[in-house]
């Protein structure tokens, strides 16, 4: 395949849901034309919100922004009544981030957004970016973008997709935060997934294959471009990124950096704790998919635990799902209810097969100020 040798940004269709969708557009230089932006979106009612215990997830911080793939998430999948439905609402009300990125959401499933958003405890509107490269057709899906009105405002949206390199595009959305008027890029994707099955070639790093590795190294173009264009911007992607546990070098760092403590960088003895990924039996993790990719305009504005692992319990990298109904973050006895009648089957083998009915990642945690 040949490829281009500056970034293009392909914008597929965006819909904002409970509106019509608005015309497709090309390139960056449109990126701050408020017009291309719906003005009748829907905004959460709140009639039906979950009402739980942010203890240990407190912010320590102005705003949150979340990360999280919910796993083959569908109108069917996240039906009303069902566990996996409930331990989404509950986890995200949890967690209150202003700004949250849900991917693998089937494909230009609208309906199922509207089901999350009706049960969260804030007036949440939401876009949704068709994740499509007509290259590899079956490998679409939909990102969803849940965002605080009361706090963020929405200028543009759309997907990016440098060279053609990203087999699902990237989404993202540019926000103008109300407090300072300051302009934040939230980016959120799906990366190939992991491994060199399915004839797909190696890839220069030890169990990889050379698509997701090369979609680690496109990031940088996303960066490089969106600061040219951007430069007092704030700027950060969450993303299933698929890279294993010892092949972060595969993120070249140069227009953004990873947004981990250096210890993680100067050994992966502390790496159990940035794993996200579920394990087979779904009792632990198995590598740390889920990554943060940040880059601060000017002042320090995106908060992480940066010297220590001690700095993880002011600001956790991620939600243990794991140990969601150890915890009593989740309800156990209802979320086994929900999963006996959706799946009409007998009791499972173990609650982590419940917990992997929800999603088979964190969701991932950074903060942000004004």
């Amino acid at each position: 395949m040949k490829y281009k040798k500056t970034i293009s940004t392909i914008i597929s269709t965006t819909i904002v849901l409970g509106a019509a969708a608005y015309g497709a557009y090309y390139g960056f230089t449109k990126l701050n034309q408020k017009d291309n932006v719906a003005n009748n979106q829907i905004v959460n009612d709140n009639k039906n919100s979950l009402n739980v215990s942010s203890a240990g997830y407190e912010k320590n911080y102005d705003h949150r922004i979340v990360s999280w793939n919910i796993y083959n998430f569908s109108n069917s999948t996240g039906q009303f009544n069902t566990n996996k439905l409930l331990n989404v609402a509950t986890t995200l009300n949890l967690l209150q981030p202003d700004i949250v990125g849900l991917t693998e959401i089937s494909f230009n499933d609208t309906k199922a957004i509207e089901n999350i958003k009706s049960l969260l405890n804030k007036p949440y509107q939401s876009i949704l970016g068709n994740s499509l490269n007509s290259t590899y057709p079956t490998k679409k899906e939909s990102v969803a973008i849940l965002y605080n009105p009361e706090v963020f405002e929405l200028i543009t949206s759309g997907t990016l997709n440098p060279e053609n390199g990203y087999v699902r595009p990237l989404f993202y959305g540019r926000f103008q935060n109300k407090v300072n008027n300051k302009h934040l890029i939230t980016i959120f994707g799906h990366f190939d997934s992991p491994d060199n099955g399915n004839g797909e070639e190696n890839g220069a790093l030890p169990g990889q294959g050379a698509w997701e590795e090369r979609e680690a190294k496109l990031a940088s173009n996303v960066f490089a471009d969106l600061k040219r264009q951007f430069p007092d911007d704030d700027i950060v992607l969450g993303a299933d990124t698929n890279i294993k546990t010892s092949n972060d070098k595969a993120f070249k760092q140069d227009s953004y950096i990873l947004a981990y403590p250096q210890s993680y960088f100067a050994s992966k003895t502390d790496a159990e704790v940035f794993k996200t990924s579920l394990n087979g039996k779904g009792d632990g993790y198995s590598n740390p998919y889920d990554k943060w990719l940040i880059y601060d305009a000017g002042d320090s504005n995106f908060v992480y635990a940066k010297n220590s692992n001690q700095e993880l319990e002011k600001y956790p990298f991620k939600f243990d799902v794991v140990k969601a109904f150890a915890n009593k973050y989740w309800d156990q006895q209802k979320s086994t209810e929900l999963y006996l009648k959706s799946k009409k089957q007998k009791q499972p083998d173990s609650i982590y097969t419940i917990i992997k009915n929800v999603s088979d990642h964190a969701p991932i945690i950074i903060g942000y100020n004004d």
